[in-house]
């Protein structure tokens, strides 16, 4: 969105989505789908509008990744308060660089946005125990993709096993098995197997 509407025009013919008015409009806002938007930007250089905007985008979409731009340190505050969860202050940097930290940034939340679900899935379980079935005859990525996830089931106090199918042959599976004394179940896969049927 950008009042300029070269800009407007410009955006559209790289085929980008692009909205002709104000950040601070809330009018226009609402005509958006931010329900269904993962992160926002919101970087003119009305702090004013900035602040409408955020204030907006907020209450009408709470899980929303913001990004906001302010012109001192004093209005950092204000939009950190305000729900921003990163606050740019232009500096001295190149643009270049400030937009490659932004990207980081927004790529790390969205890694602990999907750590968090998959702890809250994993809580599912309870009081029981969650089965981590890895494919037949297990390599080294499948055994320790396993120990990960029951690292994070421990960590959410899930009792967790892994389970697999078939024979761990190559010496190097066994040795990474046996050297990092990995506790993988064999002979519960039959019991699954029956209560699945």
């Amino acid at each position: 969105m950008d009042k300029d509407s070269a800009k407007v025009k410009t955006l559209l013919e790289q085929n980008l989505n692009a909205v002709q008015g104000n950040i601070g409009d809330t009018e226009v806002i609402s005509s958006l789908d931010i329900k269904n938007i993962q992160s926002v930007f919101i970087m003119s250089s009305d702090i004013d509008a900035n602040k409408k905007a955020l204030n907006f985008i907020r209450k009408e979409a709470p899980d929303v990744q913001i990004v906001a731009r302010v012109n001192s340190y004093h209005e950092k505050e204000e939009m950190e308060t305000a729900g921003a969860d990163l606050v740019v202050l232009p500096s001295n940097l190149p643009v270049k660089a400030i937009a490659i930290a932004i990207v980081q940034y927004i790529e790390k939340m969205k890694s602990v946005k999907l750590a968090q679900e998959l702890k809250k899935l994993i809580n599912t379980v309870g009081e029981g125990k969650l089965a981590i079935i890895v494919h037949d005859n297990p390599d080294p990525d499948a055994i320790s993709s396993a120990m990960g996830l029951k690292e994070i089931a421990d960590s959410v106090g899930v009792k967790a096993d892994i389970i697999y199918k078939g024979v761990i042959g190559h010496h190097e599976n066994k040795a990474f098995v046996n050297l990092l004394d990995i506790e993988m179940d064999h002979s519960k896969i039959s019991t699954l197997l029956i209560i699945k049927k």
